[in-house]
């Protein structure tokens, strides 16, 4: 679920200036968030934001 998360923000953020300038610290943020969530989910399930995550139409 994360992965399909995670792939959803980079396709949509893709082409938009801020990342294609700031690309390296968006990785890293993905990379930390990735981290989070896995020793989040080790100790307590998924992360709320991912447990609660819905489609905005």
């Amino acid at each position: 679920m994360v992965v399909i998360w995670i792939a959803s923000i980079l396709l949509e953020a893709r082409s938009h200036p801020w990342v294609t300038k700031r690309w390296r610290t968006v990785k890293q943020m993905i990379r930390n968030k990735l981290i989070e969530h896995k020793q989040y989910i080790n100790k307590y399930g998924d992360l709320p934001e991912v447990r609660d995550w819905t489609w905005r139409y």
